[in-house]
């Protein structure tokens, strides 16, 4: 939904100058919904593209929404509640209430950093972001004041192709390399594995007993247990 301005000019014609988008859907309905997660109480929130979060009761119903400054590229639930929301150059941490509690820039002096994905970090209170434009993982504290912590730097190959982050309570954290094809797995900071992956590996995430999941651009999935090997 648009609304455009108009002005007359000359003998009267009315030529438009400007216009914008209005954010006036119900919640449930979802634009181009761009990341999902979950909070530990159930409740599921979802961020697309009007720019807004959404959260839904755990029997599917719409509870709540809020507009947030920029489309979110991430995000996740922390441990009280909030929504830690990822855009591009920034975090921002928004209460359930929708107040905005937090926010810290995504960059070292003139360097930009460029979010690609989300995960929670090596402790309660901090997430990691998979940072495609100096490939690195960088983590941030997040439960009080915002602000950067010790980054892991990756493989300085260009051509590695960084797709997405997923991560288990504490670590390892799972790293998806898509022009490879493999996941990497990362522990305390360094390479620990890599798994190859039968086909363009896309994803990942991790189950509650610690099993790795990732689908392929051809449709299959496959699972692998904490330790490495193929489960299904």
């Amino acid at each position: 939904v648009a609304v455009a301005v108009a002005v007359a000019v000359g003998d009267g014609d009315r030529l438009p100058v400007a216009e914008w988008r209005i954010l006036g859907y119900p919640p449930g309905r979802l634009q181009s919904p761009a990341a999902i997660h979950a909070g530990e109480d159930g409740r599921i929130w979802i961020a697309d593209a009007w720019p807004r979060i959404q959260g839904f009761e755990t029997d599917g119903r719409p509870a709540l929404q809020h507009v947030i400054p920029e489309p979110a590229v991430d995000m996740l639930v922390a441990a009280d509640g909030s929504v830690i929301v990822g855009e591009n150059r920034r975090l921002v941490r928004i209460r359930a209430d929708g107040t905005v509690t937090g926010t810290v820039r995504l960059a070292a002096g003139t360097t930009q950093f460029w979010l690609t994905a989300m995960a929670r970090g090596s402790d309660p209170g901090t997430v990691r972001i998979l940072d495609s434009a100096t490939l690195a993982v960088r983590e941030y504290a997040t439960a009080g004041p915002m602000f950067p912590l010790t980054p892991t730097q990756l493989a300085t190959d260009p051509w590695r192709l960084y797709w997405d982050l997923a991560e288990r309570p504490g670590d390892p954290a799972y790293l998806v390399n898509r022009s490879a094809g493999t996941i990497e797995v990362l522990v305390s900071g360094s390479m620990a594995a890599t798994w190859s992956v039968d086909g363009r590996c896309i994803r990942a995430a991790t189950a509650t007993g610690g099993s790795v999941f990732a689908p392929t651009l051809d449709g299959r999935g496959w699972e692998r247990s904490p330790a490495g090997e193929m489960a299904a």
